[in-house]
């Protein structure tokens, strides 16, 4: 067993703070989940992970039956309650575009950068090549 270098420790760390930074924002998005989810009496989700979609079935309080469906664009990161929370969103007629802030890329190794002022927040991701690249 090689001792772990002080460059190694802190790389550690860093790690560790954006998983359990990823996983408070995956813990707001699981709140709000459920308290969209108190909008409907019924509910069903069938979750297809190897096709990266949900498709959401409800029946709203007032008795109206819902059916939509999230599907993951090529190259994002597969995320059950992102996928939950869109597509009853979706059902509710509501905005989702608030929740792509929170889709992470495969193909991106470096961490979101958030700026925040309080009240909004902005997330930032970095890509390996300039976004200029992406438009050849």
């Amino acid at each position: 067993m090689s001792i772990p270098t002080k460059n190694k420790y802190e790389k550690a760390l860093e790690i560790v703070k954006e998983y359990e930074y990823r996983q408070n924002d995956l813990t707001k998005l699981n709140k709000d989940l459920g308290y969209s989810l108190e909008q409907f009496n019924q509910i069903k989700f069938d979750v297809n992970e190897n096709k990266k979609e949900i498709t959401f079935t409800g029946v709203t309080k007032d008795g109206k039956l819902k059916l939509t469906k999230s599907v993951a664009r090529s190259g994002d990161k597969f995320e059950s309650v992102i996928g939950k929370l869109v597509a009853v969103k979706k059902a509710l007629g509501e905005d989702t575009k608030h929740i792509e802030r929170f889709i992470d890329n495969e193909d991106i190794d470096i961490p979101r950068i958030t700026i925040s002022n309080g009240d909004l927040d902005i997330g930032v991701i970095m890509t390996k090549t300039p976004l200029v690249d992406n438009f050849k």
